[in-house]
C-alpha cells in the first residue's frame, strides 16, 4: 500500500502562540507560528505500523504546546517500540494513551502548570489494519467520491447537549485536570480504500459553522484532490477567512 501525505499548521489570526503539535510518521512539528510541508511525501506502507496524529494543546503559553508535544513524543516512542502490537491489541493502545494522560497530568502538577493538557486524534495503520483514536475534539475525516465523513466523535458539551453550548468546552483530554478520560477507538480496517483521503485536524479547522460550509469544503477538497499541499493551504485559508479564532493544524493522507 502506498500513501502520500503532507501537513500544515498555523497559529491563526487571534492566538498569540500555536499550541498545536503534529505527528507525521515519526516527525513532530511544534512551536511554529506557521509550518507547511515543503513537499508531498510518498511512503510504501507494509508490515510496520505508521502513525499520524494532531494534538491541540491547552493551558496557555508554554503549557499547551508542551503538553501537545510531550504527548506526541510519548506516542511516537510507543509506536516505534510496539506499533504492530498496538494495532492488533486495541486494549494495549488504550492503555498507552491512559499512561500518557497520567504522565502529562503528573508533569503539569510538578511544573506548576496544572491546567496543561491536549486533545489527541489520529490513526495508526499498516497494510492489514487501520485504527483511529481520539480524545477531545480534534477530528479525523475521510473523503471519498466528493463526500466528507467525520470518523471520530467529539468529546465536548456541545456534542452531548447540542449546539447551544460553546464548542470549546471539552469533556475529555490528555491532562487538563480531567481525572477519568474518554478514549475512543474506531476500527476502519478494510474501510479506507484506494483514492481515499484521510484528513486529521485540530478543532481550529472546524471552528466555523460546518453545517453552513460543508458543501463548499467538499468542493474545495474535490477540486484540489491531486495537490495535497493545495488542499491543506486552501482549507486553512477557508477556515481563517470564515471566522476561525484558533490555531489550525491539518494532516492530509492519500491512499493508492
Amino acid at each position: 500500500m502506498k500513501i502520500e501525505y503532507c501537513c500544515i499548521t498555523d497559529k491563526g489570526t487571534v492566538r498569540k502562540t500555536n499550541e498545536d503539535s503534529i505527528l507525521c510518521n515519526g516527525e513532530i512539528i511544534n512551536f511554529r507560528d506557521h509550518y507547511e510541508s515543503s513537499e508531498v511525501i510518498s511512503v510504501e506502507v507494509q508490515g510496520d505500523a505508521v502513525c499520524f496524529s494532531v494534538a491541540d494543546g491547552m493551558g496557555g503559553h508554554e503549557a499547551g504546546e508542551i503538553a501537545s508535544r510531550l504527548t506526541l513524543e510519548k506516542l511516537s516512542e510507543q509506536i516505534k517500540k510496539n506499533g504492530v502490537s498496538l494495532l492488533n491489541e486495541t486494549d494495549m493502545l488504550k492503555s498507552v494513551i491512559e499512561t500518557i494522560h497520567a504522565e502529562i497530568t503528573e508533569f503539569g502538577n510538578v511544573s506548576g502548570k496544572k491546567g496543561m493538557g491536549t486533545t489527541l486524534a489520529g490513526a495508526i495503520f499498516n497494510e492489514n489494519k487501520f485504527i483511529v483514536f481520539n480524545v477531545g475534539d480534534s477530528r479525523l475525516y475521510t473523503f471519498r467520491d466528493g463526500y466528507l465523513a467525520q470518523k471520530t466523535r467529539d468529546h465536548s458539551l456541545a456534542e452531548q447537549m447540542g449546539g447551544s453550548v460553546p464548542k470549546n468546552y471539552i469533556t475529555s483530554s490528555i491532562g487538563g485536570g480531567i481525572k477519568n478520560i474518554t478514549i475512543d477507538l474506531f476500527d476502519l480496517t478494510g474501510k479506507v480504500k484506494k483514492d481515499d483521503l484521510v484528513i486529521i485536524c485540530s478543532d481550529g479547522l472546524t471552528d466555523i459553522n460546518m453545517d453552513m460550509f460543508y458543501d463548499e469544503i467538499e468542493s474545495l477538497i474535490h477540486s484540489n484532490i491531486n495537490d495535497l499541499k493545495k488542499v491543506n493551504s486552501e482549507l486553512l485559508a477557508f477556515s481563517l477567512s470564515n471566522g476561525s479564532s484558533d490555531n489550525v493544524s491539518i494532516i492530509t493522507i492519500k491512499f493508492f
